[in-house]
């Protein structure tokens, strides 16, 4: 896998690259400080796989760094993995809320405990969504609820392992229009999305609720 860390933290950086050294042998693990870094990388080598990106860099602070740094990606047709390191600080709901809503796959919260940290990771590379527990009650609900699909079609599952991936609506509409060579709109994947919420139980906004809803229930898809 190919790993990118853009983080002004050189100990925080450290953490998170020997970790994934240690969960992910062989990883290419490149570093950056600032977004600018990070686009010269980029330039350089795109390939990249997965991201974890502070929102708080010298230049640009919340969630303006993750609107920046995916929309520099979607305007050269990447869309890497992108999971936020969050400072303590950072810690609340409703930035929650906006990192989902703007194609974020993860929220790490910086400092916390080895294991906890750890276990993170491995749920990240493992292509999950890891949000901490006590953000997970987005919708009024208890965490951890049955690990379970609730009947959504092959197409919902198409379109829900596409979201995670931190597709945008144009992005999957685009993806699905080549795998299944047929017409696909952005209003059709939103109304997939729709769809899954409603089957998900999800009354919070729909993207973010849905993303916030398959971590809870620890869902993947093939």
């Amino acid at each position: 896998m190919h790993f990118l860390i853009i983080d002004d933290d050189f100990l925080a950086r450290s953490g998170v690259v020997r970790t994934l050294e240690t969960l992910s042998p062989g990883a290419t693990v490149r570093e950056a400080e600032t977004l600018q870094d990070a686009f010269h990388m980029l330039e350089q080598a795109p390939a990249v796989d997965l991201v974890f990106l502070d929102l708080n860099l010298h230049h640009t602070q919340g969630i303006d760094t993750l609107v920046q740094f995916r929309g520099w990606c979607e305007a050269r047709d990447m869309e890497p993995r992108t999971v936020v390191l969050s400072g303590a600080a950072d810690n609340n709901l409703q930035l929650l809320n906006d990192v989902l809503a703007n194609h974020g796959t993860g929220f790490i919260i910086k400092g916390t405990k080895a294991k906890v940290f750890e276990s993170a990771l491995t749920i990240t590379i493992e292509g999950g969504i890891y949000i901490p527990e006590e953000f997970l009650k987005i919708g009024g609900k208890d965490p951890a609820p049955p690990k379970e699909t609730l009947n959504l079609t092959p197409r919902e599952k198409e379109v829900a392992a596409l979201l995670i991936q931190g597709r945008t609506y144009k992005g999957i509409a685009s993806e699905l229009q080549k795998r299944h060579k047929q017409s696909v709109s952005d209003k059709t994947v939103r109304t997939h999305v729709g769809n899954i919420a409603w089957k998900l139980g999800v009354t919070a906004s729909a993207k973010a609720g849905v993303m916030a809803e398959i971590a809870r229930r620890g869902l993947k898809f093939d």
